[in-house]
């Protein structure tokens, strides 16, 4: 009897380190799509920028897409998950992404900038910092209505150290999310 029970053990362990790696396996090789809520449409600036006003000499431009706006201090524009932007100096950034608001509420936005930005909800401007600076951050208050929504950012970095955060939260919790990333109140449309 003891043989048995001995064997139904070890046949036990071994079918459950059989599954561990398999799991192991599957978990390793697929990597679950990531969502992309935000479009940057970078500019290369043929000349020194030192505000978001400076008139744009664009010498290249592309347009990438990100989960999020959360790219934070560092020697060029690179995001949370590493990807780099690609540059380091002298771009214009216009950020989109648009979101739908399930309750009517007043939310906390917190904007980390190094440069300049200036913040747009549906068409509205929500705030700004146009010069250069180091990475330092601005916080607002609005109210969103039940329903679809967009934001709007221009960006720009001159030289030094790159940064742009852009966070919210409804006012009467305290946990950020960035925006691009779904919370219960808030859900982004991905761009296909």
């Amino acid at each position: 009897m003891n043989s048995f029970f001995g064997k139904l053990t070890s046949i036990n362990l071994f079918m459950m380190f059989s599954v561990a790696m398999l799991l192991a396996i599957v978990f390793a090789v697929y990597r679950p799509e990531q969502k992309h809520n935000i479009s940057l449409q970078i500019d290369v600036d043929e000349q020194d920028i030192s505000s978001l006003n400076d008139a744009h000499h664009t010498k290249l431009s592309t347009t990438q897409f990100y989960e999020s706006l959360n790219f934070p201090s560092g020697r060029e524009l690179r995001h949370a998950s590493g990807r780099p932007a690609g540059f380091n100096k002298n771009f214009f950034i216009t950020a989109r992404s648009e979101f739908e608001v399930s309750n009517e509420d007043t939310y906390d936005i917190s904007v980390n900038s190094d440069d300049g930005y200036r913040l747009f909800i549906d068409d509205k401007m929500v705030g700004e910092f146009i010069k250069d600076r180091p990475a330092n951050n601005d916080k607002f208050q609005l109210l969103l209505k039940k329903g679809k929504h967009t934001l709007t950012m221009d960006y720009f970095q001159g030289f030094g150290n790159a940064a742009l955060q852009v966070k919210y939260k409804p006012s009467h919790t305290n946990s950020y999310n960035y925006f691009g990333i779904n919370s219960p109140e808030i859900k982004f449309i991905p761009f296909s």
